[in-house]
């Protein structure tokens, strides 16, 4: 068992750091096809290779707002070669601890025609207790050189619910800002206590079991320690529920989008970006909405142009809503 990968650079203020727990990364394959029909023999027009999974694509989005993210992951065999080969020509620091078993591959295959898209993804291989161990105790020893932690996504095999639970204890502990993007096992996370709540509808009525959103944010606020639900809807309007102020985001209508994998979790790494930075929360869920909306114009996940961000940003119309009471 070893660590290897790039550390935080010393040189950076502590704003500028972040630390992306990633514990499923992916070696992504990206297929275009001027239309893709089930079922029947397809001949893809392009292939794309590059690091993915929800972590890597957190700090990949960071890196382009100007923050660096270090991603925290378990890799192994020929695909996780690929993928901390990549990351390093790509400048994003990582801390890899070696695995085993190879990095699961992604496919995805994109529709010219219709913008559909179908997802084809292996298995995670279960994480030795050991490695696992290893893994969290390095990324504890970090917390204090950072501004913010962001848990990204689901666990593999061998991964409990207290890996996220700890290191938001810790994070609490150092005065860190915690966002957590997730919903499956969660919930000792969500009782240690974290800021903010990024996921989408789906998933936050799932989370809280209950289908109407401003219900499901009052019944998330009186069961958990937390500050802020940002909730996206792809295309659809977005919310940030808050346990003062929550706003609606009325997103237009962009057009035909290239690939929409990614957009969430670059929403997720520009809304801590500028929250560590001060920026105020509605400010920074409007400029992350305009990234992850960017993103979906590019081939690359989490790839986007920081100008067009802020450009559809503007045109992201904000209006204050409120909440049943709290206290209900």
């Amino acid at each position: 068992m070893k660590a290897n990968g790039s550390m935080l650079q010393d040189d950076l203020p502590i704003k500028n750091r972040l630390i992306a727990v990633g514990l499923n990364p992916a070696w992504q394959k990206t297929l275009y096809f001027q239309e893709f029909i089930p079922g029947e023999v397809n001949r893809a027009l392009t292939v794309s290779l590059f690091p993915a999974g929800k972590g890597i694509n957190f700090a990949r989005a960071a890196g382009i707002w100007g923050c660096k993210a270090l991603v925290c992951q378990f890799l192994g065999g020929m695909t996780g070669t690929l993928i901390s080969r990549e990351l390093k020509k790509e400048g994003i620091g990582s801390l890899s601890v070696q695995t085993n078993s190879p990095v699961r591959v992604c496919t995805t295959c994109l529709c010219g025609k219709t913008g559909g898209m179908t997802e084809l993804i292996e298995p995670s291989e279960d994480v030795p207790a050991s490695i696992v161990k290893s893994l969290k105790d390095q990324i504890v020893k970090k917390i204090p050189h950072c501004s913010g932690i962001a848990l990204c996504g689901t666990y593999p095999g061998g991964v409990g619910p207290a890996f996220y639970a700890d290191i938001a204890t810790c994070a609490r502990r150092n005065r860190k800002m915690v966002l957590l993007d997730g919903y499956k096992g969660v919930e000792k996370t969500l009782e240690a206590g974290i800021h903010v709540l990024k996921v989408n509808k789906a998933e936050f009525c799932n989370l809280t079991g209950c289908k109407d959103l401003r219900q499901a944010a009052a019944l998330y606020f009186r069961r958990y320690d937390a500050s802020l639900a940002a909730i996206t809807d792809g295309p659809s309007k977005a919310y940030l529920f808050g346990r003062e102020c929550s706003y609606e985001f009325n997103i237009p209508d962009c057009g035909k989008i290239l690939n929409p994998i990614g957009a969430g979790d670059t929403v997720s790494a520009i809304l801590l970006t500028e929250l560590v930075k001060g920026t105020c929360p509605p400010d920074a869920f409007q400029l992350a909405l305009g990234a992850g909306t960017a993103s979906c114009f590019k081939l690359k996940s989490a790839d986007f142009s920081p100008k067009k961000a802020r450009d559809f940003a503007k045109k992201i119309k904000i209006r204050r809503i409120q909440l049943p009471s709290l206290f209900a």
